[in-house]
């Protein structure tokens, strides 16, 4: 009996022993409280921030092209050939560099003659070839739409204006949106009597949709009553971002 006494308190100074080791070696353990990170609360003031740009366009994009109908598709497609070949020679002639003439459709569809019963017989044939055309030069958009339509061309659609350098502009608005943010922050922070604080996120959410709007628009082309009169207006460009302040 006493030598299973002594034979379990030898296994257990063993094991202090050996534990008292792992802890010598392992001085992670012995510390892993001070390890801990204690969380503190955070107070945070949301803000969120809007801008707009107003500025006047400095690139223009139309469609022109040539729509032929013939009862041969030889003679359709031909004449479709030789007039929007007019149309791009007048528009080189112009100023626009071939680089700015593209292609956007070229089709060629049958014309049908529908009977009572159902049965449709081909009488004809339809070509439609259309170009877009990126104009740098403002001033020559009126000028541009008469002198293809004079030349070749019977379908003009799709005026449309832009920017250049529109993401410059775009983080521009941006800048000011985050201005406004802390402005508005700062104002209720005020308000409720806190004056420290700085953001710990900013989320941008407007999306990059240009609007175009014709107040006060600018007449381009009106030297000659002649030529097609044509208004640029302006564009807006909006941004709007969400800010979190820390205080």
């Amino acid at each position: 009996m006493k030598n299973n006494i002594k034979a379990i308190v030898g296994t257990a100074l063993l094991m202090v022993g050996v534990m008292s080791v792992v802890l010598i070696n392992n001085p992670s353990i012995v510390n892993a409280s001070e390890n801990v990170v204690e969380e503190k609360d955070v107070s945070i003031i949301t803000s969120n921030g809007t801008s707009t740009i107003e500025v006047e366009p400095d690139i223009a994009y139309i469609t022109v092209g040539v729509i032929s109908e013939n009862k041969e598709l030889s003679v359709a497609q031909g004449t479709a050939n030789k007039n929007m070949a007019s149309v791009i020679n007048e528009l080189k002639n112009l100023g626009i560099e071939e680089k700015d003439i593209k292609t956007l459709n070229f089709n060629i569809s049958p014309n049908y003659n529908w009977s009572e019963n159902g049965g449709g017989k081909i009488t004809g044939y339809i070509v439609n070839n259309m170009v877009e055309v990126t104009i740098n030069d403002l001033t020559k958009v009126g000028n541009i739409i008469d002198k293809v339509a004079s030349n070749g061309s019977n379908s003009v659609s799709n005026l449309r204006f832009g920017l250049k350098d529109e993401s410059s502009l775009y983080n521009k608005a941006l800048e000011l949106a985050v201005k406004d943010a802390r402005s508005k922050a700062e104002a209720m922070g005020l308000g409720a009597g806190i004056t420290n604080m700085s953001p710990v996120k900013i989320t941008e959410t407007s999306q990059r949709n240009n609007t175009m709007i014709f107040r006060e628009a600018k007449a381009l082309d009106n030297s000659s009553v002649t030529t097609t009169p044509i208004n640029t207006g302006e564009i807006e460009i909006n941004a709007s971002v969400t800010i979190d302040f820390e205080f």
